[in-house]
């Protein structure tokens, strides 16, 4: 398969918790990160809504995404620029 990627990935395993409808809550693990986006294990990305909230350290920075495709466990994100 050709990668079709423009920027360089890391692949990584690190927690990380979601935040949407400005409460809920959903601890992540990230699996690839870049620049521009990731993709995510989750226990049920159906929850997930189109726009969310990622963050690594308990909500202090997030980082806002936008889905770009899901399968039964994990969703792939794009990051939106900053407010």
């Amino acid at each position: 398969m050709k990668e079709r990627r423009r920027v360089g990935r890391t692949r990584v395993q690190k927690m990380a918790r979601l935040i949407f409808n400005e409460r809920a809550i959903v601890d992540c693990t990230v699996h690839d990160l870049t620049a521009r986006g990731a993709w995510l294990q989750v226990s049920d990305p159906r929850q997930l809504p189109e726009t969310f909230e990622l963050s690594f350290d308990s909500f202090r920075s997030v980082r806002r995404c936008h889905v770009r495709w899901r399968t039964a466990d994990k969703v792939g994100v794009s990051f939106l620029p900053a407010a």
